[in-house]
This record gives C-alpha cells, structure tokens and sequence, in this order.
C-alpha cells in the first residue's frame, strides 16, 4: 500500500517521518521525498508491507508526528 503525507514544518517533518519509517518492525519498500514549489511543504510517499493492523499502527503515528497536515492511502496501480 501507497501512503502519502503532507508535511507543513519542512525539511525537519521529513525527516521526522524517515526516522519512523526505519523503524524494524515496519516493511518500508519505497520512500519518495519532494518539495511544493518554494514552499515550506513537503510530500512524503512511501510503500508498506504488511498487514492491515501494521499499516493502519504505522499510519496513525506518522498522523501523530508535529508538521503532518495530512495522511492518504493511494489507490493501488495495476
């Protein structure tokens, strides 16, 4: 699954979010960082294996993190 997040502080809220991210327990397989424009936000996608508890744990303290303005589940691609 495809997660993207919005992060209003940053640089520091992008790394914030990597920092999760590492963490073992969770099967990161992608993680794409990019900026808006000359803004201070940033778009986070990253790309989670696991089960629906895992990512649902994982999503909602990503949504904890100070900065996060916004969390979505993209739709799949085939």
């Amino acid at each position: 699954m495809t997660y993207r997040v919005a992060v209003e502080d940053g640089f520091a809220g992008v790394v914030r979010i990597a920092h999760l991210l590492n963490a073992p327990r969770y099967r990161v397989t992608a993680l794409n960082v990019r900026r808006i424009g000359a803004s201070n936000t940033w778009i986070v996608d990253y790309d989670i294996c696991g089960t629906d508890h895992e990512q649902q744990t994982l999503s909602k303290r990503v949504d904890r993190l100070p900065g996060v303005s916004k969390i979505e589940l993209l739709p799949t691609r085939r």
